[in-house]
Protein backbone atom coordinates (compact mmCIF):
# COMPACT_ATOMS: atom_id res chain seq x y z
CA UNK A 1 0.00 0.00 0.00
CA UNK A 2 1.60 3.68 -1.13
CA UNK A 3 1.61 6.49 1.12
CA UNK A 4 -1.19 7.79 -0.78
CA UNK A 5 -3.67 5.14 0.09
CA UNK A 6 -2.78 5.48 3.39
CA UNK A 7 -3.90 8.98 3.37
CA UNK A 8 -6.93 8.61 1.98
CA UNK A 9 -8.49 6.56 4.60
CA UNK A 10 -6.44 7.20 7.63
CA UNK A 11 -7.24 10.85 9.10
CA UNK A 12 -5.13 12.27 11.49
CA UNK A 13 -7.45 15.06 13.61
CA UNK A 14 -7.36 12.38 16.61
CA UNK A 15 -10.74 14.22 17.23
CA UNK A 16 -12.68 14.50 14.64
CA UNK A 17 -15.50 12.81 13.54
CA UNK A 18 -15.58 11.35 10.21
CA UNK A 19 -19.17 10.71 10.44
CA UNK A 20 -20.15 14.59 11.15
CA UNK A 21 -20.60 16.08 8.02
CA UNK A 22 -21.58 13.29 6.14
CA UNK A 23 -24.82 13.82 3.77
CA UNK A 24 -27.99 13.16 5.47
CA UNK A 25 -29.24 10.22 3.55
CA UNK A 26 -25.53 8.58 4.46
CA UNK A 27 -25.98 9.68 8.16
CA UNK A 28 -29.39 7.58 7.56
CA UNK A 29 -28.27 4.11 6.50
CA UNK A 30 -24.98 4.84 9.36
CA UNK A 31 -27.79 4.95 11.79
CA UNK A 32 -30.04 2.13 10.21
CA UNK A 33 -26.88 -0.19 10.39
CA UNK A 34 -25.89 0.62 14.00
CA UNK A 35 -29.49 0.08 15.50
CA UNK A 36 -29.50 -3.22 13.13
CA UNK A 37 -25.93 -4.15 14.93
CA UNK A 38 -27.38 -3.12 18.21
CA UNK A 39 -30.35 -5.43 17.81
CA UNK A 40 -28.52 -8.53 18.26
CA UNK A 41 -29.20 -10.47 21.16
CA UNK A 42 -27.86 -13.28 23.12
CA UNK A 43 -30.97 -15.25 23.30
CA UNK A 44 -31.84 -16.50 20.43
CA UNK A 45 -35.72 -16.70 20.15
CA UNK A 46 -36.96 -19.21 17.50
CA UNK A 47 -40.74 -17.86 16.86
CA UNK A 48 -44.23 -19.65 15.71
CA UNK A 49 -45.77 -17.07 13.87
CA UNK A 50 -49.64 -16.55 12.45
CA UNK A 51 -50.90 -15.52 9.06
CA UNK A 52 -54.24 -15.56 8.10
CA UNK A 53 -54.99 -18.67 8.11
CA UNK A 54 -52.06 -20.85 9.51
CA UNK A 55 -49.54 -21.43 12.08
CA UNK A 56 -46.16 -21.01 10.38
CA UNK A 57 -43.31 -23.15 12.32
CA UNK A 58 -39.81 -22.42 12.62
CA UNK A 59 -39.20 -25.18 9.47
CA UNK A 60 -41.60 -23.25 7.58
CA UNK A 61 -44.35 -25.66 7.69
CA UNK A 62 -47.83 -24.30 7.66
CA UNK A 63 -50.51 -25.56 9.38
CA UNK A 64 -53.90 -25.07 10.46
CA UNK A 65 -53.34 -26.75 14.04
CA UNK A 66 -49.89 -28.46 16.19
CA UNK A 67 -48.97 -30.09 19.10
CA UNK A 68 -46.64 -28.81 21.57
CA UNK A 69 -46.20 -28.78 25.07
CA UNK A 70 -45.66 -25.71 27.12
CA UNK A 71 -42.89 -25.10 29.16
CA UNK A 72 -42.70 -21.78 29.88
CA UNK A 73 -45.50 -19.13 30.65
CA UNK A 74 -45.05 -14.88 30.61
CA UNK A 75 -47.79 -12.51 30.69
CA UNK A 76 -46.39 -8.81 29.20
CA UNK A 77 -48.12 -5.47 28.90
CA UNK A 78 -46.31 -3.58 25.37
CA UNK A 79 -46.71 -0.30 24.99
CA UNK A 80 -45.67 0.97 21.50
CA UNK A 81 -44.91 4.82 20.49
CA UNK A 82 -46.80 6.19 17.48
CA UNK A 83 -49.76 5.01 15.67
CA UNK A 84 -50.01 2.31 14.19
CA UNK A 85 -49.23 1.74 10.56
CA UNK A 86 -49.44 -1.42 8.00
CA UNK A 87 -45.93 -2.90 7.74
CA UNK A 88 -44.48 -0.24 10.58
CA UNK A 89 -42.71 -1.67 14.11
CA UNK A 90 -42.54 1.08 16.57
CA UNK A 91 -40.11 0.38 19.47
CA UNK A 92 -41.85 0.18 22.66
CA UNK A 93 -41.66 3.19 25.24
CA UNK A 94 -43.10 1.28 28.15
CA UNK A 95 -43.19 -2.84 29.20
CA UNK A 96 -44.39 -4.66 32.40
CA UNK A 97 -43.85 -8.15 32.42
CA UNK A 98 -44.25 -10.72 35.12
CA UNK A 99 -46.28 -14.27 36.25
CA UNK A 100 -48.98 -12.49 37.59
CA UNK A 101 -52.33 -11.62 34.86
CA UNK A 102 -51.78 -8.39 32.08
CA UNK A 103 -53.98 -6.56 34.94
CA UNK A 104 -51.62 -6.78 37.90
CA UNK A 105 -48.46 -6.23 36.52
CA UNK A 106 -46.54 -3.11 36.99
CA UNK A 107 -43.70 -1.07 34.26
CA UNK A 108 -40.71 -3.15 34.14
CA UNK A 109 -37.82 -1.89 36.32
CA UNK A 110 -35.70 -0.87 33.84
CA UNK A 111 -38.31 1.59 31.63
CA UNK A 112 -37.02 5.41 32.12
CA UNK A 113 -40.05 6.98 31.95
CA UNK A 114 -43.28 4.85 33.37
CA UNK A 115 -46.49 6.03 32.12
CA UNK A 116 -47.88 5.57 36.09
CA UNK A 117 -47.02 3.13 39.25
CA UNK A 118 -48.82 0.43 38.08
CA UNK A 119 -50.91 -0.76 34.80
CA UNK A 120 -54.20 -0.83 36.17
CA UNK A 121 -54.35 2.71 36.84
CA UNK A 122 -52.36 3.75 33.80
CA UNK A 123 -54.22 5.74 30.98
CA UNK A 124 -52.77 4.01 28.36
CA UNK A 125 -54.54 0.47 29.70
CA UNK A 126 -57.92 1.90 29.57
CA UNK A 127 -60.14 0.43 27.21
CA UNK A 128 -60.86 3.62 24.51
CA UNK A 129 -57.08 4.59 25.10
CA UNK A 130 -56.22 3.48 21.69
CA UNK A 131 -55.60 6.25 19.19
CA UNK A 132 -58.16 4.18 16.67
CA UNK A 133 -61.53 2.12 17.84
CA UNK A 134 -62.17 1.27 21.73
CA UNK A 135 -59.20 -0.83 22.29
CA UNK A 136 -56.20 -0.23 24.45
CA UNK A 137 -53.57 1.98 23.93
CA UNK A 138 -51.02 -0.33 25.39
CA UNK A 139 -51.15 -4.35 24.67
CA UNK A 140 -51.05 -7.53 26.35
CA UNK A 141 -49.53 -10.47 25.38
CA UNK A 142 -49.24 -14.04 26.90
CA UNK A 143 -46.22 -15.25 25.77
CA UNK A 144 -45.52 -19.39 25.97
CA UNK A 145 -42.34 -21.13 25.50
CA UNK A 146 -43.44 -24.39 23.43
CA UNK A 147 -41.70 -27.76 23.06
CA UNK A 148 -42.67 -29.08 19.76
CA UNK A 149 -41.53 -32.90 20.05
CA UNK A 150 -41.56 -33.39 15.76
CA UNK A 151 -39.20 -30.14 15.69
CA UNK A 152 -35.84 -31.63 17.76
CA UNK A 153 -35.01 -30.33 21.23
CA UNK A 154 -35.41 -26.27 20.87
CA UNK A 155 -38.12 -24.04 22.68
CA UNK A 156 -40.00 -21.80 20.68
CA UNK A 157 -42.17 -18.89 21.35
CA UNK A 158 -45.94 -18.24 20.37
CA UNK A 159 -47.09 -15.06 21.43
CA UNK A 160 -50.70 -14.50 21.98
CA UNK A 161 -51.80 -11.01 21.97
CA UNK A 162 -54.99 -9.57 23.55
CA UNK A 163 -57.66 -10.96 20.90
CA UNK A 164 -57.01 -14.51 21.86
CA UNK A 165 -55.23 -13.99 25.30
CA UNK A 166 -58.23 -14.66 27.14
CA UNK A 167 -58.80 -17.95 25.09
CA UNK A 168 -55.52 -19.21 26.47
CA UNK A 169 -55.36 -17.79 29.59
CA UNK A 170 -58.41 -19.53 30.28
CA UNK A 171 -57.08 -23.12 29.31
CA UNK A 172 -53.51 -22.50 31.30
CA UNK A 173 -56.31 -21.95 34.74
CA UNK A 174 -58.01 -25.13 33.66
CA UNK A 175 -54.56 -26.94 33.40
CA UNK A 176 -53.10 -25.43 35.99
CA UNK A 177 -56.12 -26.35 38.34
CA UNK A 178 -55.73 -30.02 37.33
CA UNK A 179 -52.22 -31.05 36.76
CA UNK A 180 -50.17 -28.08 38.16
CA UNK A 181 -48.98 -27.02 34.95
CA UNK A 182 -49.15 -27.52 31.26
CA UNK A 183 -45.83 -29.12 31.06
CA UNK A 184 -48.12 -32.35 32.25
CA UNK A 185 -50.31 -32.53 28.88
CA UNK A 186 -49.47 -32.45 25.30
CA UNK A 187 -51.58 -29.26 24.03
CA UNK A 188 -53.01 -29.13 20.24
CA UNK A 189 -52.99 -25.44 18.75
CA UNK A 190 -55.38 -24.96 16.26
CA UNK A 191 -56.88 -22.05 14.45
CA UNK A 192 -60.34 -21.08 14.57
CA UNK A 193 -62.42 -21.60 11.52
CA UNK A 194 -63.28 -17.57 10.57
CA UNK A 195 -59.69 -15.71 11.07
CA UNK A 196 -56.64 -16.75 13.26
CA UNK A 197 -57.39 -15.09 16.48
CA UNK A 198 -59.92 -17.19 17.26
CA UNK A 199 -57.19 -20.17 18.29
CA UNK A 200 -58.57 -22.91 20.28
CA UNK A 201 -56.48 -24.89 22.43
CA UNK A 202 -56.95 -28.89 24.39
CA UNK A 203 -55.18 -31.08 25.94
CA UNK A 204 -54.98 -34.23 23.95
CA UNK A 205 -52.56 -36.47 26.01
CA UNK A 206 -50.28 -36.93 29.42
CA UNK A 207 -46.49 -36.18 28.98
CA UNK A 208 -44.26 -39.09 29.66
CA UNK A 209 -42.63 -38.59 33.37
CA UNK A 210 -38.80 -39.22 31.58
CA UNK A 211 -40.14 -36.30 29.11
CA UNK A 212 -41.55 -34.06 31.99
CA UNK A 213 -38.72 -34.25 33.76
CA UNK A 214 -36.53 -33.16 31.17
CA UNK A 215 -38.47 -30.37 30.49
CA UNK A 216 -38.53 -29.13 33.93
CA UNK A 217 -35.11 -29.01 34.15
CA UNK A 218 -35.77 -25.94 31.16
CA UNK A 219 -38.05 -23.90 33.17
CA UNK A 220 -35.25 -21.55 33.56
CA UNK A 221 -34.22 -21.36 30.06
CA UNK A 222 -38.14 -20.88 29.14
CA UNK A 223 -38.23 -17.83 31.34
CA UNK A 224 -34.76 -16.18 29.91
CA UNK A 225 -36.57 -16.48 26.43
CA UNK A 226 -39.81 -15.15 27.28
CA UNK A 227 -38.25 -12.41 29.21
CA UNK A 228 -35.60 -11.84 26.34
CA UNK A 229 -38.55 -11.16 23.97
CA UNK A 230 -39.49 -7.80 25.95
CA UNK A 231 -36.69 -6.97 27.62
CA UNK A 232 -34.45 -6.90 24.40
CA UNK A 233 -37.22 -4.74 21.88
CA UNK A 234 -37.39 -2.34 24.98
CA UNK A 235 -33.47 -2.20 24.90
CA UNK A 236 -32.99 -1.61 21.80
CA UNK A 237 -35.88 0.78 21.50
CA UNK A 238 -33.48 3.02 24.28
CA UNK A 239 -30.39 2.34 21.93
CA UNK A 240 -32.07 3.31 18.83
CA UNK A 241 -33.38 6.67 20.82
CA UNK A 242 -29.82 7.53 21.92
CA UNK A 243 -28.22 6.83 19.07
CA UNK A 244 -30.37 8.86 16.85
CA UNK A 245 -30.34 11.91 19.38
CA UNK A 246 -25.93 11.32 19.07
CA UNK A 247 -25.87 11.61 15.58
CA UNK A 248 -28.23 14.68 15.03
CA UNK A 249 -26.19 16.11 18.04
CA UNK A 250 -22.94 15.48 15.67
CA UNK A 251 -24.43 16.60 12.65
CA UNK A 252 -24.84 19.86 14.72
CA UNK A 253 -21.14 19.97 15.35
CA UNK A 254 -22.26 20.61 18.75
CA UNK A 255 -21.12 18.81 21.78
CA UNK A 256 -22.83 15.52 22.97
CA UNK A 257 -23.68 16.35 26.67
CA UNK A 258 -26.25 14.11 27.33
CA UNK A 259 -28.00 11.48 24.70
CA UNK A 260 -31.40 11.24 26.37
CA UNK A 261 -32.52 13.06 29.47
CA UNK A 262 -33.30 10.96 32.48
Amino acid sequence: MTESNVTDIVTTAEHENPLANLPEELQKKILAASQQIQQSSSVTINKIRLDAKNYILPDSTETEKFSGIIVGIKHANIHYAGEYEEGVTNPPDCIALGDVPCNDLVPHESVVEKYCTTCAACPKFQWGSAARGKGKSCGEHTLLAVYIPSLGDELYLLEEKKANSKAVDGYLASINNKYGHPVAVLTEFAIGVKNKWEQSFSATGRTSAELVTKLVDRFEEANVMLEARVLDAYKRSQTAADSSTTVEATTTDEPVRKARSR
